[in-house]
């Protein structure tokens, strides 16, 4: 399917002998670009007639106002500098390598479609899911909530002919509304085509909460039995994802074909990525493909080459986006990608100002801006927030008690995604820092069970660490990528934690429905909202007393040595003991 650019005219007016061949190529007749990574974008370079500019964002998360505080371009400045572009007679596609509409208050506070309109105003041809796609589900009571109302919505404002992409994202429901499980042909014309894939991480089930994928979607993960159950098999999911990748990008092999896929896949040196994982640079190697712009690992990865291609990751919150560009070089065409950053871009182009004006309409219809707490200095940062106990996990832990009552309150540092500013924190703070649709629930635990749970706690470094407020656990360090020893656990005036008694315990409803890989038996359940608007209220009383508590480390304290920890938990250091030896 052919679809115009952004300006509707002129696209890629380009003949088959514009290529670059080698000897080689003609002799196999496999095509093979001459590509070039620039040193420096000049945005006013004169473009030959067809001549085009492809921009590239992900992981936006609802980031999509200016803010230089934090570098972050926004929409208004990106659809500026394409403007600029089609000034200088470039043609413009702008695509998006998933998780634009969750994450922040801009995106959580309609459920995405603020996001959703926005994007479609923005004029962008192709998306891919990303893991957060379904994050709306189970809240909105329907599975089909990303293509019935965002893909919709986006649809609804498109400034072009629009849809979205993802190879390996089925469902019960096949075929969903706006969404192709193949690649999506921008341009065909004149002996040249653009084509576009969007590929999934097959994990993408354990960021979600069972109920929002359970039994609906499939996302390509393959998994063996054993004795624990039914796991995943690493090297099969790899294999069979870029085999499916492979064959689909197949017959673009014409001299003329630029593949490009929009991966959601992710590629850092995690402990995920280091077990075997498949890498979105991984997708790099395929035959036929040009570029691969990932996301997903909010590491930001400027163009590197790897095989026959240029892999690239655009980080997080649109500090950062891709850009391509496809220019004739006397007889040959030229392929450049960049990464473009906040420094590069602010004061070299103006902002769209119909997009500053979609802008202003959407935040006031929004309206976050209650003040609720102040914060003296920047002290609630999300600084090893996956790591060890820290005071804006302390935070949240210590809110989910206060509006539940419970002795003890657990939620994953992934749920955690900004820190607190210093100043007047607002509704709008709340949800950019925990933007997920949640409620709080709670439930009865034994102390058993409690330490149960902390002896088997997810290793540091992951999102499924927790931050947690109610009891003192002690510990020390095995190394890397190991559990942490546990030596003991007290509860929150200072006593052992006892096996037979029992325990109130508050979670959110994610990982109460097991989200993020935790387990419970959640007996005696109570589910008491909305656990927003259950922070909101409670947040309005807090005083500056309450906040400085926060800063005491009372909850994991991590030893060097299990001797140390030991020793501390035998001898009950509370708040005022000994911390020169412990994190």
């Amino acid at each position: 399917m052919a679809i115009l650019g952004a300006t509707g005219t002129g696209f890629f007016r380009r003949f088959q002998d514009a290529w670059l061949f080698t000897p080689e190529t003609r002799m196999t007749g496999k095509k093979r670009f001459f590509w070039e990574t620039l040193l420096l974008l000049v945005a006013a370079t004169a473009a030959f007639p067809g001549d085009i500019k492809i921009f590239v964002t992900n992981d936006v998360h609802g980031y999509v106002f200016e803010d230089g505080a934090n570098k972050r371009i926004g929409y208004a400045l990106l659809s500026g500098w394409a403007g600029e572009a089609r000034r200088n007679g470039f043609e413009t596609v702008l695509l998006d390598a998933g998780d634009a509409f969750s994450g922040n208050a801009i995106a959580q506070f309609n459920a995405g479609a603020g996001v959703a309109e926005l994007m479609g105003r923005m004029g962008y041809s192709v998306l891919a899911p990303g893991n957060h796609a379904f994050d709306y589900n189970a809240g909105m009571g329907d599975m089909r909530y990303y293509s019935d109302v965002l893909l919709q919505t986006v649809a609804n404002f498109a400034e072009v002919p629009f849809e979205a992409s993802c190879l390996n994202l089925a469902s019960v429901d096949d075929p969903l509304p706006h969404l192709t499980r193949g690649p999506v042909t921008l341009v065909d014309r004149d002996g040249f085509r653009l084509i576009v894939l969007g590929v999934l991480t097959p994990y993408a089930k354990s960021s979600n909460s069972p109920e929002s994928t359970e039994g609906f979607y499939d996302f390509g993960l393959v998994e063996r039995g054993g004795e624990g159950g039914r796991t995943p098999d690493h090297a099969a999911t790899r294999s069979s994802l870029i085999d499916r990748v492979a064959q689909a990008v197949g017959t673009f092999d014409r001299p003329g074909d630029v593949v490009l896929i929009l991966s959601h896949i992710g590629d850092n040196d995690t402990e995920e990525y280091r077990n075997g994982q498949i890498r979105g640079s991984d997708l790099a190697s395929i035959p036929n493909v040009d570029f691969v712009v990932d996301g997903h690992s909010h590491n930001c990865i400027p163009p590197t080459r790897i095989g026959g291609a240029w892999y690239a990751n655009g980080g997080r919150y649109l500090e950062h986006f891709a850009e391509i560009t496809l220019t004739r070089a006397g007889d040959a065409v030229s392929g450049t990608m960049d990464m473009i950053g906040y420094d590069q871009i602010r004061g070299a182009v103006e902002p769209s100002q119909a997009m500053l004006g979609h802008l202003r309409e959407l935040s006031d219809r929004l309206d976050l801006g209650g003040e609720l707490f102040f914060v003296d200095g920047d002290w609630l940062d999300d600084e090893g927030i996956s790591e060890k106990s820290t005071p804006l996990g302390r935070f949240v832990a210590k809110t989910m008690r206060d509006v539940s009552g419970a002795d003890l309150a657990i939620c994953n540092s992934g749920s955690i995604r900004s820190g607190i500013a210093g100043g007047w924190a607002t509704l709008g703070t709340l949800y950019d820092m925990m933007p997920f649709q949640n409620n709080l629930i709670t439930f009865s635990m034994t102390g058993r069970d409690i330490l149960a749970f902390f002896n088997d706690m997810p290793v540091r470094g992951t999102n499924s660490f927790p931050q947690f407020h109610g009891m003192t656990v002690y510990a020390w360090d095995r190394g890397t990528d190991q559990p942490l020893g546990i030596a003991g656990v007290r509860d929150g005036s200072g006593a052992v934690v006892e096996p037979e008694k029992e325990y109130s315990a508050a979670v959110s409803s994610f990982l109460a429905a097991g989200g993020d890989g935790y387990s419970f038996v959640l007996r005696d359940k109570r589910d008491l909202g909305d656990q927003t608007a259950l922070f909101a209220r409670r947040l309005k009383d807090v005083d500056q007393q309450w906040l400085d508590a926060l800063r005491v480390n009372d909850a994991l304290r991590i030893y060097s040595s299990r001797e140390e920890a030991g020793n501390a938990f035998r001898n009950g250091e509370g708040e005022t003991g000994d911390m020169r030896n412990a994190q």
